[in-house]
C-alpha cells in the first residue's frame, strides 16, 4: 500500500508543477504582449513626427520606422529651380 500512496503523491505533485508551469507561461505571454503592444504607440508617435518634419521641408513621407528612441524618416523633397526631387533620410528623437 505504501507504493500506491507514493504514486498518488507523485501524480499530485506533477499536477501542481504542471499548473505552476502553465501560470509561468501565461505570465510570460502577458509580458510579451505588453511589450509588443507598446510598439505601435511608438510607431504612431513616429508617424506624427514624420508628418511634422515633412511639413517643415514641404516634403512627402516615403517611409517611417521606430528604432529605439529615434524615428528614421525617409522623405522625398521637391527640387528647386528645375532640379529633380531628392530623397533624404532624417533621424530625429522619438
Amino acid at each position: 500500500m505504501t507504493l500506491c500512496g507514493n504514486r498518488s503523491f507523485a501524480v499530485q505533485r506533477r499536477s501542481a508543477i504542471n499548473h505552476f508551469m502553465k501560470n509561468v507561461a501565461l505570465c510570460a505571454l502577458f509580458v510579451l504582449l505588453v511589450v509588443v503592444g507598446s510598439s505601435p504607440a511608438r510607431a504612431d508617435n513616429c508617424a506624427q513626427i514624420a508628418n511634422q518634419v515633412a511639413g517643415q521641408y514641404g516634403a512627402e513621407v516615403l517611409a517611417v520606422r521606430a528604432d529605439g528612441g529615434s524615428c528614421i524618416i525617409k522623405l522625398r523633397i521637391p527640387g528647386q529651380g528645375g532640379q529633380p526631387p531628392r530623397v533624404e533620410t532624417v533621424t530625429v528623437p522619438g
